[in-house]
């Protein structure tokens, strides 16, 4: 396997970036990140390999594969492992963390607060009102998507097993959208599949290659976080959904519990974020009677238009019935497990990384992680594009924007909301 050049954070590029670097990276990134799950992921691509260089695009897609075969907010958890393993430390995780999830989330109670006690006939006209802005973050999305995909697919898709790999893994969780629990499945069966498959077909490194790779990976493999706090981490998480569960067999729940329970439940059960957490979310939500379908129809709807991870809907929904303090708790029981779930799996991660069997599964496992790219990218098309000639064109120019002009992500973004905003003002359907 061929070594990747040195990068910050790296060794050889002297000391690793800190907190003073983590916020002046960071700080904005929860006022841009628009677009949803796959979007922000391939802006964080961007950020970590060709702006900050913190660490390599195969480093990212390990993570990203690491983070995929976890429940949670993938792109919230891609930015916490990544800064962490470029850092060393949590502490630069977790607040890069909060600078991407803290503006969407406060915006969203603050809107749920709002709109609590409208009707439904207002809350639907509300939803109209929103679909050009909605569709031109969209387009955005698709453009900084197809710039992630294809990123990652000319570093790490480059032999034919592991096109084919791509392939499979592209189609079979396209294919699945519809169905978020096979979705979920095939996600996970998708990566365990091609790390099989690599860690048979590629042959063992030699020993003086072994060594130098051992020598790259070895400060990568300082992530601040003991295997003992890592065991607490991850399945602490586990516990406390035990507890959910099985409270109810022996008596009710206490109020914040049952509060909670709902968001929690989904915050450990959902593998991928983005569209998968929706349709669980509605179930839960609906079937217990916290709130009707055309009230959490209106708050997808604006969640894509806000920044920051999907699962920053869980604060509209607990805002919405429950005022702030019912946002805040909503919000954290959902975010909570998939953040301490990857921090746990965090130093095992870097550790095992460094074997000769676990670094040939990798390559494997990196490119199911591009197809996963893939994928998202055919989803956001079929769901925001479609057949609309608008779309189609709207799409094509902001994609061009990115992949010939270079245009960075912010400006991107920043061009979205201004072309759906005049359209909102002039009143033009996309």
């Amino acid at each position: 396997m061929a070594l990747e050049e040195p990068m910050l954070g790296q060794p050889g590029q002297g000391q690793r970036p800190g907190v003073v670097d983590v916020v002046k990276a960071f700080l904005p990134v929860g006022f841009l990140s628009f677009g949803g799950t796959a979007a922000n992921m391939a802006m964080f691509l961007k950020m970590f390999v060709e702006e900050l260089k913190w660490i390599d695009k195969t480093h990212y897609a390990e993570l990203l594969g690491l983070v995929q075969s976890l429940p949670g907010a993938s792109a919230a958890q891609i930015l916490l492992c990544s800064t962490t393993m470029a850092t060393g430390s949590p502490v630069c995780g977790i607040l890069a963390l909060l600078f991407f999830m803290i503006p969407g989330a406060v915006v969203m109670a603050i809107l749920g607060t709002h709109l609590g006690g409208s009707s439904s006939s207002m809350l639907h006209q509300y939803q109209i009102q929103l679909q050009p802005l909605e569709a031109a973050i969209g387009c955005v999305a698709i453009a900084l998507v197809s710039g992630g995909t294809w990123e990652l697919g000319n570093k790490l898709v480059t032999d034919k097993l592991t096109k084919g790999l791509w392939l499979i893994t592209c189609l079979a969780c396209f294919a699945s959208v519809s169905l978020p629990g096979l979705n979920a499945v095939l996600t996970l069966g998708c990566l365990v599949l091609s790390a099989v498959v690599a860690l048979l077909v590629y042959p063992t490194q030699d020993q003086e290659q072994e060594k130098l790779a051992i020598t790259v990976d070895a400060t990568m493999a300082e992530v601040g976080i003991s295997k003992l706090a890592g065991h607490l981490l991850f399945w602490s998480g586990w516990i406390l959904l035990a507890v959910i569960f099985l409270w109810p067999l022996f008596g009710e729940l206490p109020p914040i519990l049952a509060l909670i329970a709902p968001y929690y439940r989904v915050g450990c059960l959902v593998f991928g974020g983005g569209p998968v957490v929706i349709p669980l979310l509605l179930f839960q939500l609906v079937s217990s009677g916290a709130m009707s379908t055309q009230e959490f129809s209106l708050g997808f709807a604006i969640v894509q238009l806000m920044p920051g991870p999907m699962f920053n809907l869980s604060a509209f929904c607990g805002a919405l019935h429950g005022g702030f303090y019912s946002a805040l708790l909503c919000w954290a029981a959902m975010s909570l497990p998939g953040i301490t779930m990857a921090l746990g799996a965090l130093p095992f991660y870097a550790e095992l990384r460094r074997e000769d069997r676990i670094r040939r599964a990798l390559k494997g496992v990196n490119a199911a992680a591009a197809g996963l790219m893939g994928a998202a990218l055919l989803l956001l098309w079929t769901t925001i594009v479609g057949t609309s000639t608008p779309r189609v064109c709207i799409a094509l120019v902001f994609t061009g924007a990115e992949q010939i002009f270079k245009i960075k992500a912010y400006w991107l973004v920043l061009a979205g909301l201004a072309f759906g905003l005049g359209a909102m003002y002039l009143d033009i359907q996309l």
